[in-house]
């Protein structure tokens, strides 16, 4: 083999070992980093849903793997090696040296950019609500690995316990579905306690993660059960004595009255802290001034001037929120207009006429409503300065203004009956006969008593009568005392109590039957747990007891 042979042959050794040096790292750099798993690729579909595993098949499925894996091996290898050998056979020995061949270095591969995963590329989907299992998928869409540390439940604000997690994501789309309830049997089971059971109206999902805390609601509770401020109603007696603030809780929760105080301030005690729970569609009645002597009494100083009207009011706190309600507007008067009052079942009968108008008014004539009396209409010509009255009488008695002896309003007539007045100038003023006869009715069937005036119901509430072998008399009775709280106690039928205490107690019969209000218990409506007396809530019973004279009838029946 001649030297110029020898010397081609060199330089293609030469040049097949720089290529073998370059091929080498390339090679080794695409098996370590250039194969991404089966278990860290997550389609687009995936992302958007639940899987069928997450309907609660129980599969588990690809995109639950998450985590990053090994990397994959590398399947290529260099294969070929230099097969051109020299063909010519030189002719000519060369007279210059070639220049030695200079190895070239390899270019430095330039290593991808990775960007960390910021928090909104981490989605987080829960679903919790009335589901078995309950799912929270975790979704990294960002460009780095996300490890998820731990997840908990948030209901209303406050935070429950942390699930300890501990799956790394992988970049681009790397999830994880994290199943809770006692339906988590298979796939990543977070805890088999539900992380959603609640009747709060905010909950939520907080996941905490290796770069920060994600938060994602769960949407409308259709299990919520809440009050707003809407549902709490507040009804004012401004100008009675005692005046009433009757709050009704007519939401689905529990409420906290904190304080209650006036719009116009009239005593230095408020805001009155009461600090009272309300329960679901319960009442309650505070009472003010000097009439204040039982029930719920917030304050024996009245709070409000009956002068001021809408002007004046209650804000009450709750902690639900402030409500606030005003007294009733001053009535609207006008020149010839009259307040007529009456009295229909007394002896004697009577009518009382104001002009509450603005000038002078003349009434002329006056009759009753049903079946006049042949002496009606009566005539009067009787002029009234603005502020002024008069008061006719009928019946018994004598004096200027009784306009007859005889008895002009049927008793048996109800609302029915009435008066009429006229003013010169042709107007009426028509009052109906309040049907003053009040009773009280308790159906034990219903476990409902009922307090009546004449046909108008007033107020109904929910009662615990008599228990088997004490049961609850049935028949007309009549309340023939009213002495209050007392103590209660006696042994009959193999039993024995003695009850400090009761309030509001009014007996209906003359062997031990009272109408009272029970503090130690709640079955009103729902169980008959008496010894015979028909028990009431304590705020309904005082408020009964103070609606209630001597000698109201009662009617007891099924």
């Amino acid at each position: 083999m001649g030297t110029a042979m020898v010397r081609r042959l060199m330089l293609w050794l030469v040049v097949a070992s720089v290529v073998a040096l370059v091929a080498a790292p390339l090679a080794g750099m695409v098996g370590s980093g250039g194969v991404v798993s089966a278990e860290e690729a997550v389609t687009a579909s995936e992302q958007a849903s639940p899987t069928a595993d997450e309907t609660g098949d129980g599969t588990t499925t690809a995109d639950e793997t998450g985590g990053d894996t090994a990397p994959g091996t590398p399947t290529e290898e260099p294969t070929e090696e230099p097969t051109e050998e020299p063909t010519d056979t030189p002719t000519e020995v060369p007279t210059e040296t070639p220049a030695t061949p200079v190895a070239e270095t390899p270019t430095a591969t330039e290593e991808p950019v990775t960007i960390a995963t910021t928090l909104d590329q981490v989605v987080v989907t829960p679903y919790c609500f009335n589901r078995d299992p309950e799912l929270t998928k975790v979704v990294n869409s960002g460009e780095s690995p996300v490890t998820v540390i731990a997840i908990r439940s948030v209901f209303d604000g406050v935070e429950n316990i942390a699930y300890p997690a501990g799956q790394t994501l992988s970049a681009n789309g790397g999830a994880r579905v994290y199943r809770s309830g006692p339906g988590a049997t298979s796939g990543t089971i977070l805890t088999t306690d539900q992380l959603f059971n609640t009747t709060a109206a905010d909950v939520r999902v907080r996941v905490e993660t290796s770069i920060g805390t994600v938060e994602a609601s769960c949407g409308a509770n259709p299990n919520a059960q809440v009050t707003t401020p809407d549902d709490i109603k507040i009804t004012l007696d401004c100008t009675g004595n005692p005046e009433r603030t009757r709050i009704d809780n007519l939401g689905d929760a529990t409420i906290k009255i904190i304080s209650i105080e006036t719009l116009v301030d009239q005593t230095v005690e408020e805001p009155f802290l009461v600090d009272r729970s309300l329960g679901a569609g319960r009442t309650v009645i505070y009472r003010s001034g000097s009439g204040a002597t039982s029930g719920t009494i917030l304050t024996t100083t009245f709070i409000y001037t009956n002068s001021a009207y809408d002007s004046e009011g209650v804000r009450v706190t709750t902690d639900v929120g402030v409500i606030e309600q005003r007294c009733a507007p001053k009535p609207v008067t006008y020149p010839s207009q009259l307040e007529v009052t009456m009295s229909c079942g007394t002896a004697p009968e009577w009518v009382k006429v104001i002009n509450v108008g603005q000038g002078p008014v003349t009434l002329t004539s006056l009759t009753s409503l049903y079946q006049p009396i042949a002496a009606e209409p009566f005539s009067l010509n009787k002029k009234l300065d603005p502020g002024k009255g008069v008061i006719y009488r009928f019946g018994d008695g004598s004096g200027a203004n009784f306009l007859t002896r005889n008895y002009i309003f049927n008793q048996d007539a109800g609302s029915a009956e009435g008066v009429q007045v006229t003013v010169s100038t042709g107007k009426t003023f028509t009052t109906r006969c309040p049907d003053a006869r009040k009773w009280i009715e308790v159906n034990l069937s219903t476990q409902v008593l009922t307090a009546w005036q004449g046909n108008t119901v007033i107020a109904t509430s929910y009662v615990a009568t008599g228990k088997d072998g004490f049961w609850t008399p049935t028949g007309t009775f009549y309340i023939n005392s009213k002495p209050g709280t007392i103590t209660m106690a006696g042994c009959e039928g193999g039993e024995c109590w003695n009850v400090p205490d009761v309030p509001a107690s009014m007996a209906f019969t003359y062997v031990g039957h009272y109408i009272h209000g029970a503090y130690w218990h709640n079955n009103f409506g729902t169980a008959r747990t008496s010894h015979g007396c028909v028990n009431l809530p304590v705020d309904f019973a005082w408020w009964l007891f103070d609606w209630t004279p001597l000698w109201t009838e009662v009617r007891i029946h099924y």
